[in-house]
């Protein structure tokens, strides 16, 4: 086999010497001969040099290798701890396991074995408690579904019965809601449109040191004396006195005169010590005081007739519930 290669070799090279200086002088094949050495020298140097390479690379691969089995032995020797640590655990927790499960069998027998105590009656008297009370239970549920079997037979009964209630009911209490919303809109309407006028006429009274009065319709009609009227007769009496436009004290003071003078008495010979301040002070306070007494009654009433649009609606809804369960008792 080596003969035969060193004899391709040879060939090869003698082909490659022909193609290189075949035809050519003995200088220029010395020439090139050197070139050729040269040139093969030079691929030998880098072969050293790559080959030098190669060497330094194997060298660190094997420090890198060495490096690794020292690290491959470490991981092993914390695998197999870990392994061991595991191979431990895992008898606690079969350990842990079996524990439970007897612990769990334990405590169901002591269950079943307190339920058999429970339900084993120790006395006689036990005995009989016991079945009285099954006695009372049975009762009991018969009665229930007695009870529950009626009641839907009579929500039956009701509902139709409950259809044919007579509308005489209901219009009965329709009317009467109406008539109470008509009263209540008819004292609104007085107490709204004569608010200043029964001020005055509480005003007087108080005035004359009377008690404020609580006016009636019929007791308002009789008097018929009104606010325009005490304005008018105090604007009469400034202007002749040359005052057109008089100050709040002038006028304040003008006003006591005339109401009081009204009555026919003189507060001031009425009561010592009462000025025509005190008259006024009280006269404004009951003026308004009654002003505001009849808004306030005025909202009460707005607010009956709420209720009654509502609170009374559910009455009549009761009177067509009783009346529909007469009807079924009978």
């Amino acid at each position: 086999m080596s003969t035969n290669k060193n004899s391709k070799e040879y060939k090869d090279y003698s082909v490659q010497y022909d193609k290189a200086f075949g035809g050519k002088s003995r200088e220029q094949i010395k020439e090139g001969m050197f070139e050729f050495t040269k040139a093969t020298g030079e691929k030998l140097l880098d072969k050293e040099v790559e080959i030098s390479n190669l060497k330094a690379k194997i060298q660190n691969f094997k420090q890198e290798n060495e490096k690794l089995k020292a690290q491959n032995k470490g991981l092993e020797a914390e695998n197999k701890g870990l392994k061991t640590g595991k191979a431990s655990l895992e008898k606690e927790v079969d350990k842990s396991k079996a524990e439970t499960n007897f612990l769990k069998t334990e405590n169901g027998k002591l269950k079943e074995h307190n339920r058999k105590l429970q339900q084993q009656p120790k006395t006689r008297a036990e005995v009989k408690a016991a079945k009285k009370q099954a006695e009372i239970d049975a009762k009991a549920e018969k009665k229930k579904a007695k009870i529950q079997n009626k009641a839907e037979n009579k929500n039956v009964r009701f509902k139709a019965s409950n259809e044919k209630v007579s509308e005489k009911t209901i219009a009965s209490a329709k009317d009467k809601i109406a008539k109470s919303n008509m009263v209540l809109k008819a004292k609104n309407s007085y107490r709204s449109r004569f608010q200043k006028t029964r001020a005055v006429l509480k005003t007087i009274n108080s005035v004359t040191l009377k008690p404020a009065a609580q006016f009636t319709m019929k007791q308002f009609k009789q008097r018929k004396q009104t606010y325009g009227v005490i304005k008018d007769k105090v604007t009469t009496e400034l202007k002749k006195k040359g005052v057109e436009n008089p100050t709040a004290g002038q006028y304040k003071l003008k006003f006591a005169q005339v109401a009081a003078a009204k009555t026919g008495k003189k507060v001031v010979n009425k009561v010592a010590n009462t000025t025509l301040k005190d008259v006024w002070n009280k006269v404004t306070g009951v003026y308004k005081g009654s002003i505001e007494a009849d808004k306030a009654k005025v909202a009460s009433n707005n607010k009956q007739i709420d209720q009654n649009n509502t609170a009374k609606q559910a009455k009549i809804d009761a009177k067509a519930t009783v009346k529909a369960e007469k009807s079924l008792s009978m």
